[in-house]
């Protein structure tokens, strides 16, 4: 028995060693890696219309996360629609913040409408006294009682009369029923903030108050101003700003519109930043990322500005990045071996019509099996097997680069003159002219 007890005593002190010596020789942990992707297309609850490419931002967003920059997927947290209400997003902030230990690193993005109301506790004062907001799944859809007023305010806020009592499930319904503001965010960051300054906050969307006409047409992402007194309207601003760096689609007064990639709609910003993140080298900053989102998204059009705050120069994760490598993995193969489909796309910089080749080990073997790229997803691209065979697992190599140039997209309508005829022969010029083809 005695033995027995010195055997565990001795196993005890193995386990605890490596411990006591970390702490003595001042070893720090790697610091985790952290994200809360939110996106909204659902907003018929509303009168407002619904969006087509923010639950496609939060998939883009985190096959990057995962390829690129190698985060654990149990780190990611998503809110898709119904999970992202005004207490949902409030209460996954909440749990992010304490999940995390100083100098962890935080990514929060959020694709959805965004819109502004009346600032009640003047700290607007250089913006024409509006608070931004986001608007969170279900707000304005009337449900809860007409009456914000009724909504009973946090200790130390400020009213001009004496609140109403309420139980605590009537105040979540209240504020369910409005707008997320830019207070409450601040708030919600500056606990974060206290962990680790290592935070980058990104929101594609507007608050320039206008959607497009048309079906046809890809969608803004701003609704017109809530002009009801918010229930945490009233707050103090928060003492302490936010760490990191912001990041935001557009200008306050301009539209954050949608845009269409490799056959799906996302947020023009977010698609053009995922590829920006994608190609992330280790001495970059955050602001050389941003640099390149502005300057593809000048080059697409769409009179939409992005906007960066905070700590620009800011390493990308730390500036621990995994080298980029040319070599892309095969992940299925057609039965009859026609088809290759390979663990790389767009966002990784593979274009329809590029060759390639199987990578070759030092003894020369297999030099001769190629591909040819016929189509390409964010995520993944789908080639045909030109020569030799492959097979799942093995590595290829770009042999010839295809370069893409994406045609100009025209919508034409006739919504002042109705002119059916005359539609019908600018169409059949814009489908003459190369490089443009009709936005359906």
């Amino acid at each position: 028995m005695c033995f027995v007890k010195k055997i565990l005593a001795y196993t005890f002190v193995l386990l605890l060693l490596p411990m006591f010596l970390s702490q003595a020789l001042g070893v720090q942990k790697s610091p985790r890696k952290y994200a809360m992707l939110i996106g909204i297309n659902d907003y018929q609850s509303t009168s407002f219309g619904c969006l087509s490419g923010s639950r496609n931002d939060v998939e883009l967003i985190r096959s990057v996360l995962l390829k690129r920059f190698h985060f654990d997927s149990g780190n990611i947290m998503v809110l898709l629609d119904s999970q992202a209400t005004h207490i949902g997003i409030q209460s996954a902030l909440k749990h992010l913040s304490q999940r995390l230990e100083p100098g962890d690193m935080v990514y929060i993005h959020y694709s959805g409408h965004g819109s502004r109301t009346t600032d009640l506790n003047g700290d607007e004062k250089d913006r024409s006294g509006l608070d931004s907001t986001w608007v969170a799944y279900a707000s304005r859809s009337g449900k809860p009682s007409k009456q914000a007023s009724h909504v009973k305010r946090p200790a130390g806020a400020r009213s001009k009369s004496s609140d109403r009592t309420a139980s605590s499930s009537q105040v979540k319904t209240e504020l369910n029923d409005f707008d997320v503001l830019d207070d409450e965010i601040n708030h919600w960051l500056a606990d974060i903030s206290r962990k680790t300054d290592q935070i980058v906050f990104v929101s594609d969307s507007c608050h320039s108050g206008t959607i497009t006409r048309g079906a046809e047409s890809l969608k803004t992402r701003g609704l017109p101003l809530d002009t009801r007194e918010h229930p945490r309207g009233r707050e103090s601003p928060s003492a302490k700003p936010m760490s990191g760096v912001r990041v935001s689609a557009a200008r306050d007064n301009e539209k954050a519109s949608e845009y269409e990639a490799d056959h799906s709609i996302y947020g023009r910003f977010t698609w053009f930043w995922a590829r920006s993140m994608a190609e992330a080298a280790s001495t970059d900053t955050w602001h050389n990322i941003f640099l390149r989102t502005s300057a593809r998204m000048n080059t697409a059009g769409g009179g939409q500005e992005p906007q960066m705050e905070g700590n620009r120069n800011m390493p990308v994760f730390g500036g621990e990045l995994p080298n980029t490598t040319p070599l892309i993995a095969i992940k299925d193969v057609s039965p009859k071996q026609t088809r290759v489909y390979l663990n790389a796309g767009s966002l990784a910089g593979v274009t329809v019509g590029s060759i390639y080749g199987k990578h070759a080990p030092a003894d020369g073997k297999d030099g001769d099996c190629e591909l040819k790229i016929v189509r390409v997803r964010p995520g993944w691209s789908e080639a045909e097997c030109r020569a030799g065979a492959f097979k799942l697992g093995d590595l290829v190599v770009l042999k010839m680069y295809q370069p893409v140039n994406d045609p100009v997209r025209v919508l034409v309508r006739d919504d002042l003159y109705p002119a059916p005829d005359l539609v019908k022969k600018l169409e059949q010029m814009v489908k003459s002219l190369p490089g443009f083809e009709i936005s359906q």
